[in-house]
């Protein structure tokens, strides 16, 4: 199991030393500061972790530039109870742009990973693994033969921000949201039972100016999802396109908060509605 994201909390640490013992951990780092906190953890439990430095490719979220990250390596492949394994990085910048730009940040995504792993072997060390991950640049991620792991990530259900910056289509979205028309107070507005508890705020998450409603109504692509409270959503559209009772099938912008706000999931296989538990994230652990 690899953590997205450095870890500084000691009772998180702890919890990981647990769960290590039934599984393999693998961390990711971009600081000294938060590998010494885990190799402290480690050596009091007398275990070993795997760890990863985080590249900065574009995102300047978390991450190193290569020549830093390189650095950073080096100090930790001679730490005891630590085993440097990798370099990853996530180019989420992408999010920023328009489908335009996709194909040379998955260019900068696999260099600027690549380059750490040639610095990091003129001091002597070699690098066993490189990861990325980010839905728009998967499918030329996949590509790059110097990339050994693809993150988990959106692209497992696809979504309307996908759909914006043309790395899926209509056809490619496995998961809508079902929503009933239930009221129409007048004319070309009306609201839906779906709101920002299903649906999230979302635009995309560090903003695309190309996603303008809260979602995309399949079979009525002029319509708008112009607002959501909390339980409703408010549509624009023409007054002949829906009545109330008309039920709706809406492509979230983004299926991960969706996923994560739902509290079933229903697989349509054939015909059937299989009826699925999505909520293991909010089962409580005593760790």
């Amino acid at each position: 199991m690899m953590y997205a994201y450095p870890i500084s909390n000691i009772e998180n640490l702890q919890r990981l030393c647990k769960i290590s013992k039934e599984t393999n951990i693998m961390l990711r780092t971009d600081s000294y500061e938060c590998a010494m906190l885990a190799k402290t953890a480690a050596e009091q439990e007398n275990l070993i972790f795997q760890m990863s430095v985080i590249v900065d490719s574009g995102l300047h979220r978390f991450g190193l530039e290569p020549s830093k990250a390189a650095n950073l390596a080096y100090q930790i492949s001679s730490f005891s109870n630590i085993e440097f394994i990798g370099f990853s990085t996530h180019p989420g910048h992408v999010y920023k742009k328009t489908y335009e730009y996709v194909e040379q940040i998955a260019k900068e995504e696999c260099e600027s990973l690549v380059l750490a792993k040639k610095e990091l072997l003129s001091l002597g060390v070699k690098t066993k693994f490189l990861t990325t991950g980010s839905t728009p640049t998967v499918r030329m991620a996949v590509n790059c033969k110097d990339i050994d792991i693809i993150h988990p990530g959106n692209y497992v259900f696809n979504d309307f921000i996908q759909i914006s910056l043309k790395a899926a289509t209509e056809e490619d979205c496995a998961l809508t949201v079902s929503a009933s028309i239930v009221s129409n107070p007048e004319e070309g507005i009306f609201i839906m039972d779906a709101g920002a508890k299903c649906l999230g705020l979302d635009k995309g998450a560090h903003g695309n100016s190309a996603i303008l409603g809260y979602g995309y109504i399949l079979d009525h692509p002029k319509a708008c999802v112009v607002s959501l409270s909390e339980e409703v959503g408010i549509i624009s559209a023409n007054q002949e396109q829906f009545s109330i009772g008309d039920i709706i099938c809406i492509i979230p912008n983004h299926s991960c908060s969706t996923a994560n706000l739902t509290n079933r999931l229903y697989c349509i296989e054939e015909d059937e509605y299989i009826d699925v538990d999505i909520r293991g994230n909010s089962y409580n652990f005593y760790l």
